[in-house]
């Protein structure tokens, strides 16, 4: 299994979706570049997989995905989070990076807190199609007949990565019901039966007793430009209070996560982080 390594620089956005903190940061490119090569250079390609994301929408930065581009080229495993409006437009047609996307359903109504009309979420969906990628929906308003419809949709169209489904998360706190695994219909690409009983034990506890994937094999760098800081995750505001200074990694027996619940819980089983396969 690779290390599995989350790096987020702060940057600019082409969406205004509700749930998000609207950053506009300006980015200097070179010197994010830079802080990549940084933190790339620890680690031995063969052994590390690498999500770079920014908090904002990365498809911006032309010379960064540039810059990823060739390092996947190199054999490092290196995987992009975005919200897939403009991939067709900076990716190279037979890319070596992974793609993440976030979209909530395959209609405007189910996107209505990313603001997307029909159009745009059209244009995400083929390029999702287009270069593989996986798919983070945010389940806020969407009912369960809505869901069953989008993962119809997806098996009408081959889909055979992953479908990401996780609660609104406002501040730390979650403001989204959990979903009924049983009343969903059933996919291989959905996840896994356990992440959603332990969606369901965190909304009716208010705190978990398992840890997550993420916490057992993962690490958060955050990018300023040419400053660097790390901390072992971001999931809640409190992870923040965990912010050291480049350098060696820490490691914790605990951690402020509380009632954070997503992707990340089952992040090891994953084909792009076990080399294995799922």
């Amino acid at each position: 299994m690779r290390k599995y390594r989350g790096v987020v620089f702060l940057g600019k956005c082409n969406l205004n979706c509700w749930y998000c903190d609207k950053p506009h940061y300006t980015v200097d490119e070179e010197k994010v570049i830079g802080s990549l090569k940084k933190i790339l250079n620890r680690f031995d390609k063969n052994e590390v997989a690498m999500r770079v994301e920014c908090r904002g929408e990365i498809t911006l930065y032309q010379r960064i995905i540039n810059y990823l581009e060739n390092k996947a080229k190199e054999g490092y495993c290196i995987e992009i989070l975005s919200n897939g409006l403009l991939l067709a437009n900076v990716l190279e047609e037979h890319t070596n990076i992974h793609c993440v996307v976030s979209l909530d359903g395959h209609n405007k109504r189910m996107n209505q807190f990313r603001k997307l009309n029909q159009q745009q979420v059209d244009t995400i969906l083929d390029n999702i199609f287009r270069y593989k990628a996986e798919i983070q929906s945010v389940i806020l308003g969407q009912t369960t007949d809505e869901i069953n419809e989008f993962i119809q949709y997806l098996i009408d169209r081959d889909f055979n990565t992953r479908l990401h489904l996780f609660p609104c998360s406002i501040k730390g706190k979650l403001i989204s019901k959990s979903l009924d695994y049983q009343a969903l219909k059933q996919a291989d690409f959905l996840p896994p039966k356990e992440y959603f009983y332990r969606w369901q034990y965190i909304l009716e506890n208010q705190k978990r007793d398992f840890v997550c994937d993420f916490f057992k094999n993962g690490y958060t760098y955050y990018i300023y430009n040419n400053t660097i800081e790390m901390m072992k995750c971001d999931g809640t505001p409190n992870c923040h209070d965990f912010r050291v200074p480049f350098g060696e990694e820490q490691h914790y027996k605990e951690y402020p996560c509380g009632t954070c619940i997503n992707h990340n819980e089952y992040n090891n089983s994953r084909s792009f982080i076990n080399t294995s396969g799922e």
